[in-house]
Parts: C-alpha cells; structure tokens; sequence
C-alpha cells in the first residue's frame, strides 16, 4: 500500500460528491472508420494498462487514511464491452457511458468501451477516473494505443520507446520534497518564501458582473454548466504571430487578455488567476496549482501587460514543485492568508487543456476526442469550494500542423453566474482579444470590450422614451398661470384654515412680483424667502419668478449663522420676509417685510408682467451640504424643474389630485411638492411648521382627502409600522433619498395593492427624480429596492474613470444628462467644472452631471440603490 499523491488526497473527499455523473471522469473518444481488429484493439487497451501503474490502481481506506495499491499486470482485469449503437443514438450513449460510476475499491481506474456504428464504422470509449489522471495525461494515453493497435495487428507486443516514471515514484519524490521544506535555507524554505510574498496581501475575490453571492459550499454544493466559445483559425494565426514576437506563449497572451477583462468588468487590477501545472507525456493524477497574480494597475497597454503576465508565469512555474496545498497551509499557519471561511485564493481560473493528439491507427481513419474540460469540481484554496469561473482552451491543428483554432470553454458555478452573463463574458474576451492583437500599443482601458449594439442600447436605446416629450421651453410659473386662466375658482391651496383659489393665487403673486420690480429686483436678481411655511411662501416663491428673479429658500429652523452664511453666498439682492422674522438678518440687502408692506403690495395692479425671464434662466437657488459638510448652492433653471414635473408619468399629475406639501423648504423635494400640483392644476395641501410630522401627515391626508405625497424612506417606514391607517386613502406615494426598506414596502404592496408607490432618486443637481421605479411584490427577490430608470428628458450613464460606458452588472460611476441639470454652484466655479463635465455622447457644449455614487446596470428599468464616492 502507498499513500495518495497530493493531488489524489485533493479529489478523495469529492470521490462521492453530488454533481452529474461522471463529474470526476475523463473520457477519450476514438472514432474508427475502416477494416477494425476488434481483438487486437482490446489488446492494445490491456497493453496500456500494463504500461501506466496508475491505470492500474485500486483505492481503499486503512486507518482512516486512503491509499492505494498498485496491480500486477496478470491481476488488472480490464473491463472491456462491445454494443450497437446509431449516429443518432451516438452521442447519448457515450454520455451514459462516461458517466458510469467506479468502483474504486475493487476495479481498476478505467474501462472500455466499443461502440459500433456501422460495419467499418466504430467508436471507442475510453473512460478513466480523474484519480488515476489528469486532463493531460491523455494525449499520452491515445499514442500508446495506437502504437499497441499496430504491434496487435502485427501480432506482436509493442515496444515502447522509453519506461513511464512509476506513480509510486512521484509520490515519494514530493514527499521527499515536503521533508526538505524544514531546511531554513534549501529549496523548499525559498520557495515557501516567494509564496508568502506573492499571496500575503491577495485580494478578496474579484468581482465578477451580474454575480450572485456564495452560499456555503458544505451546505450548497456548487454546480456547473459550460458555454463554448470559439476562436477562429485567422485570430489564432494572429495569436501565435504575436505570441512569436513576444516570444511567449498563447497562454500568457490568453492570461492578459482574462486579466484585462475582468479589469474592465469592474474585478480591480490586481487579479488573482489560478491554473493548472502538470507532467507532459505521462499518465497519472500530476495536476497541482499555482496562483498568478495579475497587474493590471496604471492602465498598460496590452504588449506591457503580456510582459507582466509572462514575468509571472514564469515566476510561479520556477516555484511550483513543492505541492500548493502545502504552501497555502504553511502560510496559512503563519497567519499570512485571511482565516476566514470563504478565503478562497481566487474564483477565476485559466487552464490550457491539451488538445486532441494527431494519431495514425493502421489501417483506420482515426479521429480523437477528449472530454470537455480537465478542471473538476476540485477545491484549489482553503475553503474547499469550486470555483466561480473557469476559462479553458485547447489549442487546434489540422492534419499538416497548422494552426486550425483554439476551443475555448468557460465553466461557470450556476448557483452564482447565469449563463446569459457567461455568454456576454465570452463574446467581449474574444472581442478585447482581437481589438488588443489589432492595437498591442493601445492602453487596455481603451481597447473595445462592448459591441456596437450594446454601446447604443446603454448609451441610447435605454435613455429612449418614445412618445414621451417633456415641456422644455416654458417657465414654471408661466404653467401656474395657465391653470389660473382655464380654471380661476379651483383650490390651489389649503392651509390650515385658508383656501387660495388659482386666481387669487396668482393675482397675489403678481402684485407682489410687481412690487419687487419696484424694489430694484431684475432678470437674475436672487430673492431670499425667509418665511415660515404658509400661503405668503407660496406667494413670494412665484413673485420672485414672475419678476425674472431667482428664489432661494431661507429655512426658519435652521441656526441664525447658517442661514445669514448661506444669505451671502448667494449674494442675494432683497430678502422677503415677515412677522418675527424680519430684520433677523442684518444689512447689506434690501428687506422686504410682507407685514409692514402689504398695502404697498395691495395698490399693484394684479395683472402679469409677462415674460420676464426664459427657461434657461435660474430659477432657484438649493443649498445641500454635500458629504463635506460645507453647503453648496445649485442653480437650476426653469427646464429643470418644468422638464422634470410636465410631461411625466412616474405618478398621475392629473388636475384633479391632491398633494400634500410637508418636505423642508431647502429641498428639492419642496419643488416636487409645490410646483407639481400647482403646475397641474391640482390641490396642494401645505403642512403647517418646517418639517414632516407623522401626526400632521395623519391628519391633513384623513382632513383634506390627500392622495399624492412624497416622504424620505425613513419616514414612510414609520407610517408603516406607526400609522399605516393614513395609507387607506393614499392613492400615489413616492419615496427617495435614502435606501427603501425591502420587509417595509413589502409589507405595504401587500396591504395595499392599489398603491401606486414609486421609489426615485436624484442628487439635486438634476432636480428630484432623475430615476423613478414603481415598486411592485416582485421586487422582494431583490437585496435592494431599485431606483429605476431615467425619466423622459433625463439620461443616465454608467462610466469607469475613462469616461466609457461599462457593461450591464459592472459598477461604475453615474453620470446624469439632459433636462434636469443644474447650471452649476454659484460663487463656486472650480467645484462647477469638476462636477458638470462635458459630456461625450451628446450634442456639441452638452454637459453632464458626475454624480459620484456608484451603481450597476441590471436591466434598462432598474439600477441598485446607489454608494456614494466622497466628494
């Protein structure tokens, strides 16, 4: 009895695994055309078992520890079985076949088996247990055979050129070599040295797109399937020319190419790759893995990069014979790797499998076959899991040598990639392979990863909205006065015990928009509203407008120093204000208190001013603090808000709603919720003091029959789980600028399914929704609430740092375009350039807006819930 090699004791546990048949089997396919000696061909197979101790092996357990016993020749029975079978039939037999179990214990490692397809026309079915060889291991296999098949035919024993290396030889030999790792200074000990450099620091697993989280492998064994990719013989021509140039291998160039790749699917630049090493040309389990690390940062170009990726292959390859299951256990030990339960070394591999061997049978037209795929379901890292990826290829020749191919394969865990994303994985390797041969000097951030097709659907086709036009050459105040005109008697607003027809509405704006003129505000000029929320605010917002000027909302609530700090920057011309309010503020602007002017404003004529302003001019001023604390003043012009409220469908901005105006002044959620009933014809309830109140939202929604509102997700949880009463008469409710409770929504489109309820997103530089999702039952599969696409008029992009689109489940940037965009910050024109950028696939002067939260793609309606960068 011997012990298992290294690479046997990796496969021993997973002998039994669940998985499909044959997961753990290697097959090699043989189709004979022509006159076959049956005998002599079962021979031949007798004379290669006798040849290869590994074939010839059984397996059992002493003491709890597997081993192995090596067969005499005369005690190897060789199963061996002849049956019928038709082209159609074929292909479904040899799988059954190759998928039968073994019986380790008892049987050698291997069967054959005998297909006939017709009388000169057979298959031959060599299966083989992947304890007994690796995927390399059957090119060997296969000329043995046919050396042994023209010795039969002869009726003579062959003989062979040279003795295989006994298996019981390598397994001392790499137990001799671990005893040596003790010595501080001999091979061993230097070569457990480079690993610990090489894998100390090693990221965490690489971020595959669209990729679903890992479960427990114990719990979950993984499962795989295989999508088959293929390089055609001119792009494998172009390979191996290259490859000549570099003089380096198709492997390393393959080894950039997967690199680069992942770099450009969002996985970082230091990528991690595992592979397979073994022994050419002989039969046996050889296979041990090595990690190669990757550099892929500071954007090389791809000859850089194949230099990179050649100095460590061959690097790792100079430091491979002790067994990687031992170096990851030495450094694990010394506390080198992460003692986590999911520290595998990597999830990507690449593995060149040997192709199929050019053989000559005597007598036979002979074509091989070797199973797909050398790589098992065998852990390679701690965690005893599979592997997420899988790249494979084998390179093709034709009968002259030529090169005719290269079959590629990518393995895939189904439980954590669909196929569909493994697919588009496929199809942009080939793609960046080809644009990096064509262009080896160009950096390869730039080289193209996506189609043409899909460059249009991400940047145009999902930013479509046909039939949806948004109303960009009116002024918001100008829509107010039109419902004035088709509608005077009607409520515009109810306030505690107040109720504004439009008319009246908006002869008091006019009158006040009349009195600013007077008081020196023009085209541009910036109004401060310094009022507490009521019908007067409504009033002094619209006059400021009408009168060409630009508002900004001075919150009541906030600390005297921050408002009089944002009073100057914005360099405000006049301030209204009222009551115990007013001279708050000190000098340097002129004050307009409501209170002690109001017969003044009185004696105004209540007729419009007409246009004072256009669309393109500010129209307010919104201050936000920003991540670093300090405020920043957006100016946006009437398009945005106009753009963003008429013209739209994420809820029903019908004349015949009734919304609830209850968000702080200073938000931009106070524009959706003033200007988007106002400007529809519809109620617009204001809620009394200068912050929501759950008890107030109560009550107005039951008081006035409120149907539309918008609250933070923070405060829609506690309407849920406090007041989920108020919900009864809701019709319409939108939510935004924070994460949505999944287990909240949930729970209020079960109880309430007639709910429109709509999640939106949008930093204020492109006015209250850029993005809008209508949340529906089946959004619980999801982690996070998506936010949704953009609305008409708006456009989103998705960008790495070069400014190029990424592709669907990648993280990127967010960028904003179109209708809603601010002009910028006022008195900030550095932050302005930094953040509004010209924009690269628009009009000429376009800009658009860099948001600085990072989302993915899912689909063209939905993107997660954005992580904001620090600004």
């Amino acid at each position: 009895m011997i012990p298992l090699s290294f690479a046997q004791s990796r496969l021993w546990p997973l002998r039994r695994s669940g998985g499909p048949d044959g997961a753990h089997h290697l097959s090699l396919g043989v189709r004979l055309r022509g006159p076959l000696d049956t005998g002599a061909l079962r021979e031949a197979v007798r004379d290669v078992v006798g040849r290869h101790e590994a074939l010839r092996t059984v397996y059992t357990e002493r003491a709890g520890q597997p081993c192995q016993r090596v067969l005499d020749v005369r005690e190897a029975v060789v199963p061996w079985s002849v049956a019928a079978s038709t082209p159609d039939a074929l292909a479904a037999d040899v799988a059954r076949a190759a998928g039968r179990a073994f019986d380790l214990g008892h049987a050698i490692p291997l069967r054959a088996e005998l297909f006939e397809v017709a009388a000169d026309d057979h298959l031959l079915l060599v299966t083989v247990h992947a304890l007994a060889a690796d995927g390399w291991s059957l090119a060997p296999l296969v000329r043995d055979l046919a050396t042994a098949y023209d010795a039969r035919c002869r009726a003579t024993a062959p003989t062979w050129s040279s003795p295989p290396l006994p298996y019981a030889e390598h397994i001392a030999g790499e137990r001799e070599r671990l005893r040596a790792s003790d010595e501080p200074s001999g091979l061993a000990a230097r070569q457990l040295a480079y690993w610990h450099k090489v894998l100390e620091d090693l990221p965490r697993q690489p971020t595959l797109p669209q990729a679903r989280p890992r479960r427990a492998p114990a719990e979950h064994p993984l499962r795989y399937d295989v999508v088959p990719a293929d390089l055609e013989r001119a792009l494998h021509e172009r390979l191996l020319t290259f490859a000549r140039e570099q003089r380096t291998t198709v492997f390393t160039l393959l080894q950039a190419a997967l690199a680069a790749l992942l770099t450009r699917l969002g996985a970082g630049t230091d990528i991690p790759l595992g592979t397979l090493t073994s022994v050419p040309d002989l039969v046996g389990r050889f296979a041990d893995t090595v990690v190669l690390r990757t550099d892929v940062s500071g954007n090389p170009c791809f000859r850089e990069l194949v230099n990179r990726a050649r100095t460590t292959g061959q690097e790792a390859h100079d430091h491979a014979d002790l067994p990687f299951d031992h170096v990851v256990a030495g450094l694990a030990a010394e506390g080198a790797l992460p003692d986590t339960a999911d520290a595998a070394l990597f999830q990507v591999m690449l593995v060149r499998a040997p192709g199929a061997p050019g053989v000559r049978f005597t007598g036979l037209d002979a074509e091989v076959w070797v199973s797909d795929g050398v790589v098992d379901a065998v852990p390679h890292g701690r965690d005893g899991a599979g592997h997420d990826l899988t790249v494979e290829f084998a390179e093709r020749h034709d009968g002259e040598g030529r090169p005719a191919g290269i079959r590629v394969l990518l393995k895939y865990a189904t439980d954590v990639l669909d196929r569909a994303v493994v697919e588009r994985m496929a199809e942009r390797l080939l793609r960046l392979l080809d644009a990096a041969l064509a262009q080896p000097d160009v950096p390869v951030g730039e080289l193209a990863v996506l189609s043409e097709h899909e460059r249009g659907t991400l940047l145009d086709r999902w930013n479509e909205h046909p039939g949806h036009t948004p109303d960009s050459e009116t002024c918001v105040h100008e829509h107010v006065e039109r419902r004035a005109a088709a509608t005077p008697d009607a409520p515009a607003l109810l306030f505690e015990e107040q109720r504004v027809s439009y008319a009246e509405l908006d002869a008091r704006a006019n009158r006040l928009a009349r009195h600013l003129v007077d008081r020196g505000v023009v085209r541009g000029s910036v109004v401060a509203v310094h009022l507490p929320r009521g019908v007067e605010l409504v009033v002094a917002v619209l006059a400021t407008l009408k009168a060409g000027g630009v508002y900004t909302m001075l919150d009541p609530d906030l600390p005297e120093e921050r408002v009089t700090g944002i009073l100057g920057r914005t360099g405000a011309s006049c301030v209204i204000t009222s009551g115990e309010l007013a001279g708050r503020l000190g000098s340097g602007h002129t004050e307009i208190d409501l209170d002690r002017e109001a017969a003044a404003v009185a004696e105004h004529s209540p007729e419009g001013l007409g246009r004072v302003a256009g669309p393109e001019d500010p129209a307010c001023v919104m201050f936000t603090s920003g991540s670093t604390g300090l405020p920043k003043g957006i100016v946006s012009p009437h398009r945005s808000v106009v753009g963003t409220l008429i013209g739209q469908r994420y809820v029903d901005f019908g004349a015949g709603r009734v919304w609830l105006q209850c968000a702080p002044v200073s938000w931009d959620a106070f524009a959706l919720e003033l200007f988007g009933p106002l400007m529809s014809g519809a109620v617009c309830v204001l809620q009394p003091g200068q912050r929501p109140e759950a008890d107030a939202i109560v009550d107005l929604v039951a008081r006035h029959g409120v149907d539309t509102m918008h609250v933070s997700a923070s405060l829609l949880n506690l309407l849920i789980d406090e007041y989920p009463r108020v919900f009864t008469g809701l019709r319409q409710v939108m939510t935004g600028g924070e994460a949505a409770s999944v287990p909240h929504v949930m729970r209020l489109t079960r109880d309430f399914p007639g709910l429109r309820l709509v999640n939106g997103y949008s930093p204020a530089e492109s006015m209250i929704f850029t993005v809008t999702h209508r949340i529906t039952a089946a959004d619980g599969a999801h982690g996070t609430i998506p936010v949704g696409g953009a609305v008409p008029g708006k456009r989103l992009y998705v960008l790495d740092d070069r400014l190029h689109p990424v592709a669907p489940g990648v993280v990127g940037e967010l960028y904003m375009a179109g209708i809603g965009l601010a002009h910028g910050y006022t008195g900030q024109p550095g932050l302005t350039a930094a953040r509004f950028v010209a924009c690269p696939f628009g009009a000429p002067g376009e800009r658009m807006y860099r948001t600085g939260d990072l989302v993915r793609w899912r689909t063209q309606s939905t993107t997660p819930t954005p992580r904001r960068q620090p600004q």
